[in-house]
Parts: C-alpha cells; sequence; structure tokens
C-alpha cells in the first residue's frame, strides 16, 4: 500500500441534540448516514444525514437511557433502532424518523445489542437475561432463539450468507458460531482475554474480525479464516479495549475504535497498523463505519466526525 503524504482531517458534522456515540452507520446505497446515543438518563438522539453534503436530514429524540444499536434495512429507506429498553426495537422510514413501527418487548430485561439479517427480515437480540431472541421484523414476534438460554452473549453479527451468527461473551472472552435456523454451535474459540466483542465480517465472508482486550489490558483485535476459524493474526489496537470495528468497502483495511481518541486502520493482507486518524482530545470514539464507496470513514466520540480518504485508504 502507497503511504499517504498527509493525515486527512475529520470535518464535524452537526444536527444532533445528545451526544451521539454509541452506533454510526451508512446506507446500503451510501446517501445517508445515521448515528445514535446520548447521555441523558431519559433519552437518546437518532440522527440522519446526507452522506454527500453533511446535511442533517431529520433528527429525534428517543424515550430511552440509550442506544444500543442503529441498522440500515437493506432497501436502504428504513432504519431499524435499538435502545436498552426491551420495548425499544423500530423501524423508522429514513424521510420521518418519528413514524416508528415499534416491536412488542423482546423480555423483560434490558438489551444489549442487535443484530440485522442480511435479508432485513429477522433481528437477533442478546438480552440482559443471559438469552438471546430472534424478532420477526414483519410481525413484530419475538422467539427464543434454540440453545442460548443462558449464555450471556453481549454483542452479536449475521454473517453476509445469513446462515451463521457470530456471538461473543463478553467476560469470558469466547466466541461462538451458532447455526442460524439450528442455533446449534457450530464452533466455539477463545478470541481474547476479555471485554470480547465481534466486530465485522468481511463483505465477502472470508473473515470476522474481534475486539476486546490483551493480557496485558491493552486493546487487541485479531482477525479470524471463517473457513478454518483459525487466527490469521492478532494486533495490540486501541488503549485498553476495542469496542467498535468496520472493514472498508474492498476488505483492504479493517478500522478500529476503542478506549481513546483514535480511530486506527489496518491493513488486513499485510497484517500491520498503516494509520492513525486523531479525533478531538480527551474524547473517546464508540462507532466507527466506512462508507460503501470506501471513500469517507465516519467515527462518532459525541461528535460525528467524517473523514474525506483517498484511494490510499479504503477506494474501490
Amino acid at each position: 500500500m502507497a503511504k499517504t503524504k498527509k493525515v486527512p482531517k475529520p470535518t464535524v458534522w452537526k444536527g444532533n441534540r445528545q451526544p451521539v456515540y454509541q452506533a454510526v452507520a451508512y446506507s446500503p446505497c451510501g446517501r445517508y448516514l445515521a448515528a445514535a446515543g446520548g447521555e441523558s438518563p431519559r433519552k437518546y438522539n437518532v440522527v440522519v444525514w446526507c452522506a454527500a453534503s453533511g446535511e442533517m436530514l431529520d433528527s429525534i429524540l428517543v424515550d430511552d437511557s440509550m442506544a444500543t444499536q442503529i441498522c440500515f434495512h437493506p432497501d436502504g429507506k428504513r432504519l431499524i433502532t435499538a435502545g436498552m429498553k426491551p420495548d425499544s426495537i423500530a423501524i423508522r422510514p429514513i424521510t420521518d424518523l418519528a413514524k416508528a413501527t415499534a416491536s412488542p418487548p423482546v423480555s423483560n430485561y434490558y438489551i444489549w445489542d442487535v443484530s440485522l439479517s442480511p435479508d432485513g427480515k429477522k433481528l437477533f437480540v442478546c438480552s440482559w437475561d443471559d438469552n438471546a431472541y430472534l424478532v420477526d421484523l414483519a410481525t413484530g414476534k419475538s422467539k427464543l432463539f434454540p440453545g442460548t438460554k443462558g449464555a450471556e452473549y453481549g454483542s452479536s453479527l449475521f454473517a453476509p450468507s445469513g446462515k451463521t451468527i457470530a456471538v461473543a461473551t463478553a467476560s469470558e472472552g469466547r466466541v461462538c458460531v451458532l447455526h442460524a435456523t439450528s442455533g446449534k454451535c457450530l464452533t466455539r474459540f477463545r478470541a481474547h482475554d476479555d471485554n470480547c466483542q465481534v466486530l465485522a465480517f468481511s463483505h465477502e465472508g472470508e473473515y470476522l474480525a474481534t475486539g476486546g482486550e490483551g493480557k496485558k489490558r491493552t486493546g487487541e483485535i485479531a482477525i479470524w479464516s471463517t473457513k478454518t476459524w483459525k487466527v490469521v493474526w492478532k494486533r495490540n489496537a486501541n488503549r485498553i479495549t476495542v469496542n467498535g470495528g468496520a472493514f472498508s468497502a474492498d476488505d483492504r483495511l479493517l478500522a478500529t475504535v476503542g478506549n481513546d481518541n483514535v480511530v486506527m486502520l489496518f491493513d488486513v493482507a499485510e497484517e500491520k497498523l498503516v494509520e492513525k486518524l486523531p479525533g478531538r482530545k480527551n474524547e473517546l470514539f464508540g462507532a466507527v463505519s466506512f462508507s460503501p464507496t470506501g471513500l469517507q470513514l465516519a467515527a462518532a466520540d459525541g461528535k460525528l466526525q467524517v473523514w474525506d480518504l483517498d484511494e490510499t485508504y479504503g477506494g474501490q
């Protein structure tokens, strides 16, 4: 990879009414960029911007203590949002975020994380009651996912094929790969010492990236082959732990964020750190996302920060 002459600087996008740091996502078509977060004890903010101009298109406050995840539907017209409350899952039109179709409560406990299936029909939910649930988004009905009672999963990801789901048990540092229909655990392995999270599948499904805490309480990332489920490489990353990650559009790069104010860019094939993109002083990044073209990178640290990249980094 050619060495860049100058580290790009981010642009801070405006319009959010609460600090956004818990979730960031681009729409599949690349036209929209959404972020969510908040520090109010009763409300969090969901915001949608035009990805080309940075213009804020819509913003709402949601009655919940914090956002857990946002996911664009494959049709690019709807946004699925989830807070901590068990009845917080909602489908929102991009053109009118307040016009929400809410799902019934998944359980009687808070939500840790959600993951949308590639076809946009189902939502996998990790709950604070140590169980996992599958929500049918067409009906809003949910059911206990097979084999996950008492599993204590804290993060989850559907594989691009939709046939498997990767889940992580944070405190054990373990990842389990589940069959998406039967719930059968196909493989299970120790990924990190603590705070383990599944970060991202590569777009072709060849790799799974995980993040967590290493033996010396340093942030750590790992790339796993989805054919063998053996580690391809493992490296130190952000300070203390890694809590967010995304592959570039062509899967050349992996961006990570953690307990610091730096977005780290790793070359997947060369297995090395190629750039550090600094954010605001004394702030922590909580989420990161590449645009579908790879020419933009967005990360949230209370403000939404967007880098315009060239082909040196993530362009196709």
